[in-house]
């Protein structure tokens, strides 16, 4: 619609000064127009010249409301054997549990008919179906060791095993052990190791391939094939074996952007972890009401699920000494000349992730007389998120790329008096790199960084404002009207918040919830 109500002109049929669109024209006296009914039927022209001249006639006709709906269910089987002294201890009672759990998940995703198609600015939005189940056995020990000793007013361990059956991946058993040290009242350290599994969802193995587009520099044209990580004849050889005659003088149209496919992978397998975690809870009696939470992570992920970027998709077909018969090639589509036409941007079980950062959490309760007031500010601090797909010398650094921002943090305050409570709550987010960081500033794998690539590389930081309130009635009715998004904050532009990396913003903008529970239970 937004092509055809821009080419108009004058019908041969209509009173002087008439204009229609071109489109309507074609198909009137038989010709194809090249658009759908969409695009012609009730077409009304626009006077792109000048501010405010599109009449509402035409607005009207370019812009309509597209919906789809989504619905998750969920059917869960458990049952569980706890018993807090098993055996006494030296230090105290031994305690174990046992349990049982089938779960089945399902996932439908469905749009209108108009969402299917592409006559929008948006691109199409496919349906989405899918379901797993898994069937899991787990078994946890809690053993003290110390009790009111010098040092150790507290110290226990506790290990946890589960044995996963998952109709996607089949067999899983994961684990891990813990230790808490509380030398004394006021503090407690805190550590844990193990090992995990994620397997993939719905969305990894369904989701059905969407449109979209991307700048790239193609490591194939003759400006960059010199800078393969793998030096320059790998990277001519394989370009070669792509169908690129001579790379040293082929002149990519890597100008323009290219398009995208990203959706789901049902080849896909779990991704394993190993994670080790340690900090501390201080709660100083000085001050009644405070807790300070400090924990330090460390993670690292094998056959990690992730997308990878664009630009290292291209750079990681061609300079693989074993040649072109890698994951990454297999994205890649290029016409008869050798340009690229087509990049899909599934998810795949990368080599590794290790990842490392700060968790932080602030909490104060106080009394204010007439109410009380609970603060809480949490935090997380991303220090590091690195990929290695070949080898230590092939890595993607993603840290402070859009997705995964250096720092979040989140501040929530309550204030409870009589039957009334209300809220304020602030989501900030740090600024985000757009672009790729090796494409922006250069890496091992590209020593011509473009700094420029694009008139927007980083995206600003957002904060986000809600708030609430609640009436607690006394026969167990709760009523609660709550604002999310306040100043009505769209997401930086150029992204628009609905899907993929760019998720992590709200992209509905103010939004009104009244909501009403009741407790069957009384008060």
């Amino acid at each position: 619609g937004a092509q055809a109500f821009r080419d108009a002109g004058i019908s041969p049929n209509a009173q002087a000064g008439d204009i229609v669109c071109r489109s309507t024209l074609q198909e009137a006296q038989g010709e194809d127009s090249g658009f759908s009914e969409l695009g012609y039927v009730g077409c009304v022209p626009v006077n792109v010249i000048g501010f405010n001249q599109m009449s509402q006639a035409s607005r009207d006709f370019v812009n309509t409301t597209a919906q789809s709906s989504t619905e998750l269910r969920q059917t869960q089987i458990s049952g569980v054997l706890s018993n807090p002294e098993v055996v006494t201890g030296w230090a105290g009672p031994i305690g174990g549990v046992v349990g049982f759990e089938y779960r089945e998940e399902q996932s439908n995703t469905q749009g209108d008919a108009f969402s299917q198609i592409v006559p929008t600015f948006f691109n199409a939005l496919a349906d989405t179906n899918g379901e797993f189940d898994v069937t899991e056995f787990f078994a946890e020990v809690g053993v003290p060791l110390l009790n009111d000793a010098p040092l150790a007013k507290d110290l226990s361990f506790e290990a946890a095993v589960r044995a996963s059956d998952y109709s996607t991946i089949g067999n899983a058993t994961t684990w891990e052990a813990r230790l808490n040290w509380q030398p004394f009242e006021d503090l407690r350290f805190r550590a844990s190791t193990g090992e995990a599994l994620r397997a993939p969802t719905i969305d990894d193995l369904f989701a059905p391939a969407g449109e979209s587009f991307a700048n790239i520099n193609d490591p194939c044209d003759f400006e960059n094939i010199n800078e393969g990580r793998n030096g320059r004849n790998v990277r001519i050889a394989n370009c070669q074996a792509l169908g690129i005659a001579d790379p040293e003088t082929f002149d990519s149209l890597d100008e323009e952007s290219v398009t995208l496919l990203a959706g789901g992978n049902a080849a896909i397998g779990e991704e394993d972890a190993e994670t080790l975690t340690w900090g501390f809870v201080y709660e100083p009696s000085q001050v009644e009401g405070l807790q300070i939470a400090v924990d330090f992570w460390d993670i690292k992920i094998t056959n990690a699920i992730a997308n990878t970027g664009v630009q290292a998709i291209l750079d990681r077909c061609v300079d693989d000494p074993g040649g072109i018969n890698n994951q990454f090639c297999s994205l890649v589509s290029r016409d008869n000349i050798g340009n690229i036409t087509l990049v899909n941007q599934f998810p795949l079980n990368l080599n590794t992730l290790e990842t490392n950062g700060v968790d932080f959490e602030i909490g104060y309760v106080t009394d204010l007389g007439f109410a009380t007031l609970q603060n809480s500010l949490v935090g997380s601090y991303l220090d590091r998120r690195t990929f290695f797909l070949d080898s230590d010398d092939d890595v993607d650094d993603v840290e402070g790329e859009l997705g995964d921002p250096r720092l979040q943090v989140n501040y929530r305050g309550v204030m409870s008096f009589e039957n009334w409570s209300t809220f304020l709550q602030l989501r900030w987010i740090d600024e985000q790199f757009r672009e790729e960081q090796e494409l922006l500033f250069g890496s091992t794998t590209n020593r011509d960084p473009n700094p420029d690539v694009s008139s927007i590389t980083t995206l600003d930081d957002m904060l986000y404002v809600d708030l609430g309130a609640t009436y607690n009635f006394d026969f167990g009715l709760d009523i609660s009207v709550l604002i999310d998004n306040v100043t009505d904050e769209a997401p930086p532009a150029p992204v628009f918040g609905n899907g993929g990396a760019s998720g992590i913003y709200d992209n509905i903008g103010r939004f009104y919830t009244l909501r009403a529970t009741y407790n069957f239970g009384g008060e």
